[in-house]
């Protein structure tokens, strides 16, 4: 019998003694009842789950341990730390001593918020600590509501109401989904990277470039590649691709990246000695524009420029950066990877299909449809694919992908069945072919054909027609007049 080996996840949880007492007349408090749901609802409750949670009071100590000690060795094998912020932990010497230690050793943090303390709050010993923290991933227990702090699962969960209890299991949701995404993310990390690197995946499509951090930047940048790896993006850092970095190695990483990601603080980092001795931020950014890649530049508001020296704080002036918050510009930069990917995999699809056909090409026609006409769109391409090279637009091709949908084709095909859905789909993407047609006859005087797959019933919302606009009727079979009409407005003549 072969014995099953599962890669669990250890979690050292940090949180204050006072948070976990128990409620007068209650066996519970407030912080245990929330720990207690997230091992539930991540099955954290024996020896061969995924995850494991470890608490200084259950089993992390023993008689006769230094605790210090015991505690900073519990932390040094964990892979992440789940923090439990509060006003109790932010005046506790015991809880500054055990968040330290996972900052100088460079572990995963995600930071629960029990209250907003650590984040309103200015007078307490962890100020420094939260401002060096800043960005990094946190669940926030509470709201601010008509200028008061309502604390969601407050007094306890089981007993909580109204916003209280609603805010409570949002909050419990996304922070189970975030303690699985960074499990997917340290194992995938601890299983491809070497030393000082960790390697693109060999199958992702789409490679960023992380410029090297400095010392007030790091927390996002490490928080960038988390997401970009959970993304399923190959993510480069230039901080880990040499010991002294130079000219030369970023700009070979660079050239065969297809994004340029930037966070650029008041620090400008070290010099680098092939590249004008210029500063670190200023030599990445400057290489990246001489290559000609693609960037997103994130640079924080708050520090002053008059104290980032002269020749820094000119180039802090000129750089074109998001000014927005960090999560927004999060959020932007895998939009633009996204979009990237599917460009790629458009292209991908468009070698694939002209290759399996020798000589000169036909027409290629892509068929646009929703996943509940999938019947009808197969009908449709089977029908197509005698005359012309047929390709399918995806089902979850956002708005900003349709334009790479169709580029270099000579038509598109929307089908218009019998369901609202699909019905609604096809109108929508028209309008939407319609101006980039324009757009393409204006620039490029390109042939761009479009049609409907028409198989609605009469007393459905009409089909939309007009000028310039092929309607293909279909009902048991497809109709071969307004079939060869459409093909012939390609320059094919089906078959007699």
């Amino acid at each position: 019998m072969v014995e099953n080996t599962i890669s669990s996840t250890s979690l050292f949880v940090s949180y204050c003694h006072r948070d976990a007492r128990h409620r007068p007349r209650f066996n519970s408090s407030r912080m245990g009842e929330l720990l207690a749901d997230v091992r539930y609802e991540l099955g954290a409750d024996g020896s061969d789950s995924r995850y494991q949670l470890v608490k200084d009071t259950e089993g992390a100590l023993r008689t006769g341990d230094w605790i210090d000690d015991k505690i900073a060795e519990e932390i040094a094998k964990s892979d992440i730390g789940l923090v439990f912020l509060s006003e109790n932990y932010c005046r506790s010497s015991s809880c500054e001593k055990e968040l330290r230690t996972f900052i100088k050793l460079g572990k995963s943090l995600i930071l629960v918020e029990l209250d907003d303390h650590w984040t309103t709050s200015d007078d307490h010993p962890m100020v420094a600590l939260r401002d060096e923290l800043r960005g990094l991933l946190s669940i926030r227990f509470w709201a601010e509501q008509a200028g008061k702090s309502v604390r969601f699962g407050h007094p306890l969960p089981q007993t909580a109401t109204g916003l209280a209890q609603e805010g409570y299991r949002q909050q419990l949701q996304r922070l189970v989904d975030d303690i699985k995404t960074m499990s997917n993310s340290v194992t995938d990390r601890q299983a491809t990277a070497a030393p000082n690197q960790i390697a693109p995946s060999d199958d992702s499509l789409v490679k960023i470039v992380l410029a090297a951090s400095t010392s007030d930047t790091k927390t996002e940048t490490d928080r960038l590649e988390r997401v970009y790896l959970d993304a399923g993006f190959g993510v480069t850092r230039l901080d880990r691709v040499s010991e002294d970095l130079n000219a030369a190695a970023i700009r070979d990483h660079l050239n065969a990246a297809h994004i340029f990601v930037q966070v650029i603080g008041a620090i400008p980092g070290r010099r680098v000695a092939d590249y004008k001795g210029l500063p670190s931020s200023v030599a990445q950014h400057g290489i990246a524009k001489e290559v000609g890649i693609e960037a997103a530049v994130w640079m924080p508001r708050g520090f002053d420029l008059a104290e980032c020296g002269e020749d820094y704080a000119e180039f802090l002036r000129t750089v074109v950066s998001h000014r927005s918050s960090f999560e927004d510009f999060e959020a932007y930069s895998v939009k633009l990877a996204r979009k990237k990917e599917e460009v790629i995999q458009s292209d991908l699809r468009r070698e694939e299909i002209f290759q399996s056909v020798p000589g000169e090409f036909p027409p290629l026609v892509s068929i646009d449809a929703a996943r509940s006409d999938a019947v009808l769109r197969d009908k449709i391409g089977a029908a197509l694919d005698k005359h012309v090279l047929v390709d399918y637009v995806d089902y979850n091709a956002s708005m900003e992908a349709l334009s790479e949908s169709v580029r270099d084709n000579d038509a598109i095909v929307l089908v218009y069945g019998d369901q609202i859905e699909g019905q609604k789909r096809a109108r929508a993407h028209f309008r939407f072919f319609r101006r980039w047609r324009k757009a393409v006859w204006n620039e490029e005087q390109q042939r761009f054909e479009i049609a409907f797959g028409n198989a609605a019933p009469e007393d459905a919302t009409p089909c939309p027609s007009g000028p310039g606009i092929h309607v293909i009727r279909i009902s048991s079979d497809i109709d071969e007049v307004s079939m060869g009409a459409f093909l012939s407005s390609l320059g094919v003549q089906p078959a007699q």
